[in-house]
């Protein structure tokens, strides 16, 4: 079974991207401690200021939809939802 993959791309739109970045870089933390996280980066654009992506590697659907309503994740929308808005989100397969 192939590793489910999710490239997701954010913009700030609010605040300094710093304060974005600090909370993502937690809640990256936070997030590789779940069962079924195999990986998970927050990455800075090198052109774009206000562009964050996340890389995140998950063993199925399961282990991520289980992420999304962790508290650490409902912590950051609410926390961020002025701040920033998503672009988009790749998904891909890891074999």
């Amino acid at each position: 079974m192939a590793d489910l993959v999710a490239i997701v791309e954010l913009e700030v739109t609010g605040g300094m991207r710093e304060e974005v970045a600090e909370l993502l870089y937690w809640h990256a933390g936070e997030s590789r401690k779940e069962n079924g996280c195999l990986h998970f980066d927050v990455v800075i654009d090198r052109d774009d200021s206000k562009k964050i992506h996340l890389y995140e590697v998950w063993t199925n659907q399961a282990a991520l939809d289980a992420h999304v309503q962790s508290p650490h994740r409902k912590r950051v929308g609410e926390e961020l939802k002025d701040k920033y808005r998503q672009v988009g989100v790749t998904w891909c397969e890891r074999q």
